[in-house]
C-alpha cells in the first residue's frame, strides 16, 4: 500500500528514501531506483547488506525487462509518499478545524480516511491471492479425480469430484466472510484502532522525534501525519498475518476437511457409478453358469 494525498490535486508525489520505519528490503518487494534519468518502479530480486537487485516491472512493449543490481542508499520508498505532500492533504481533510491550531485538531476523522483507502487496497490484493490458491487447488483436484483413471472408474470419480465440489464452495463462503471482516476493521469507524498501543505510540514517538520540521509552523500537520503512517504500518502487519492464516484455514485446511470427510464416507454409495468392462461381464456371467452347473451336480452326488 502506498500512502498519498487522497483529496490534494495537481500535487506531484515526491520520492522518498528508504527510513528506518519502512518495513525491510526483501525479495519480491516493489520499490523505486534511477534507471536511466527516470525513477521507475522494480522488483527486488535479492537482497545484500550493500546492494538490492532488481528487475524491471513494466518494460517498454515487446522489450526485455531491465535488470540491476542498485546501492541500498539508492532505493526509494514505495509505502509512503513525502511529509510535503502529505500535510497539504490533511489540511484540506481537516478544512472544518474553524479557528483551531492542526495540533488541537481530532485526528480520528482524518486517520479513517487514509484507513478506509488502505482497506480498499489490502482487501483487493487479499482477494487476487484468494483466486490464485483457487487456481492451483482446481488444478490438484482435477488430477486427484481424473488422472490416470481407467474407464470403469471414471463415473464414480465425477461423482466424487461434484460432492467435492460442494465441500470447496462451502469453503469459498467461509473464507470470502473472513475477507469481509478483514475489510470491516478498517472502514467502520468504530473499529478502526489498534489495542497494540505500545507499539503504535512507540511509532510516532520515534517518527516525531526523526522529523526536523516538528518544531515549524508544519508541525502539527505533521504530527498527524506521523499518526496516519504509524497506524497504517501497525494495520499492515496484523493484517498481513491474518490475511495469511485465513486463507490457509479457510481454503487450504477447509477443503483438506472436506476431503477427508468424503473419502472416510462409504465409499459403497459410489459403486453403482461404477461401469465393469465387457469382458468383466462376460467372463461373470460364465461363471455363474458354471456355478450353477457345478451345484446340480453336487446335488445329483449327493442323493
Amino acid at each position: 500500500f502506498y500512502l498519498r494525498p487522497l483529496v490534494t490535486k495537481g500535487v506531484s508525489s515526491k520520492l522518498v528514501e528508504i527510513d528506518q520505519f519502512n518495513e525491510p528490503i526483501e525479495k519480491g518487494q516493489k520499490v523505486c531506483v534511477e534507471i536511466g534519468e527516470e525513477f521507475c518502479v522494480v522488483i527486488v530480486t535479492n537482497v545484500t547488506s550493500n546492494t538490492v537487485s532488481w528487475k524491471e516491472t513494466n518494460p517498454e512493449s515487446g522489450a526485455k525487462p531491465k535488470v540491476g543490481s542498485t546501492p541500498v542508499e539508492g532505493v526509494f520508498s514505495r509505502e509512503c509518499n513525502s511529509a510535503e505532500c502529505m500535510i497539504k492533504d490533511i489540511g484540506l481533510l481537516a478544512a472544518n478545524r474553524g479557528t483551531r491550531n492542526f495540533v488541537h485538531v481530532d485526528r480520528q476523522p482524518i486517520i479513517e480516511c487514509y484507513a478506509k483507502a488502505f482497506a480498499q487496497h489490502y482487501t483487493k490484493e487479499i482477494r487476487d491471492t484468494k483466486d490464485l490458491i483457487c487456481k492451483k487447488l482446481d488444478l490438484v483436484l482435477n488430477t486427484v479425480f481424473t488422472k490416470d483413471l481407467p474407464e470403469s472408474a471414471k463415473p464414480a470419480a465425477a461423482r466424487l469430484r461434484l460432492c467435492m465440489n460442494k465441500g470447496v464452495k462451502e469453503s469459498l463462503e467461509d473464507c470470502e466472510h473472513a475477507i469481509m471482516v478483514m475489510e470491516t476493521q478498517n472502514t467502520e469507524p468504530d473499529l478502526i484502532f489498534s489495542p497494540n498501543e505500545h507499539y503504535l505510540n512507540d511509532l510516532i514517538q520515534k517518527m516525531g522525534a526523526a522529523d526536523k520540521m516538528m518544531a515549524t509552523d508544519q508541525g502539527g500537520t505533521r504530527h498527524i501525519f506521523h499518526n496516519v503512517r504509524a497506524y497504517i504500518k501497525v494495520q499492515r502487519k496484523q493484517i498481513s498475518e491474518q490475511a495469511s492464516k485465513e486463507l490457509i484455514r479457510t481454503i487450504v485446511l477447509g477443503t483438506q476437511r472436506h476431503f477427508n470427510e468424503l473419502i472416510s464416507s462409504r465409499l459403497s454409495d459410489y459403486d453403482k457409478y461404477v461401469s465393469e468392462p465387457s469382458k468383466v461381464a462376460r467372463e461373470r456371467d460364465s461363471l455363474q453358469k458354471r456355478k450353477q452347473v457345478l451345484e446340480a451336480a453336487l446335488k445329483l452326488a449327493v442323493h
